[in-house]
């Protein structure tokens, strides 16, 4: 299965509002508690779902590259006033977790002082057995669970979406 396969009810416009006003509530809850300035995404399908996202929250949104050779030269796409601030990222969930380790240490080199407050991580085809995120996180099947990523011996609070279950079936759709 590939990629795109995992991520296919994210380009039906129907599931992706759904999915992307689950994120925007939660980070709305979120923001003001934990000082979040800003939302990072990377890939495609965070750059689907961010853009939503951002402005359901009136958050803006940086973008991570992948440590290729890009036509912009850059890896990490910002405002210059987004330094010394906390940041959200949202992502998709279907790796090993170096998605994560890959963000955490292109921001920490690209943008000055920004620290990520929560990680909101959101999958159509939901399978706790295919991740490992660290032992000291349980990913739980009904979504929702608060759980710690440590990574350079930094805590990061990571909520787990279950976005299959505001998707759109089918069958609703008629």
């Amino acid at each position: 299965m590939s990629h795109a396969d995992w991520l296919k009810p994210l380009f039906d416009s129907k599931n992706l509002k759904n999915c992307a006003n689950v994120i925007a509530k939660q980070i709305n809850q979120d923001k003001k508690s934990l000082k979040i300035k800003c939302i990072i995404v990377t890939g495609m399908s965070g750059a689907i779902i961010g853009g939503l996202v951002s402005a359901k929250t009136n958050l803006p949104l940086v973008v991570v590259r992948k440590d290729d050779k890009s036509h912009s030269g850059h890896n990490v796409e910002f405002s210059d006033d987004l330094k010394n601030c906390n940041a959200c990222f949202l992502d998709d969930l279907i790796s090993s977790g170096n998605t994560l380790e890959r963000v955490i240490v292109n921001i920490s080199r690209r943008m000055w002082r920004v620290k990520i407050a929560k990680i909101y991580l959101y999958n159509d085809m939901y399978n706790k057995e295919r991740y490992n995120y660290g032992e000291n996180m349980n990913l739980l099947e009904d979504g929702g669970y608060n759980g710690i990523f440590d990574f350079l011996n930094e805590k990061y609070k990571i909520f787990v979406i279950n976005a299959s279950d505001y998707f759109v079936s089918k069958k609703e759709e008629k």
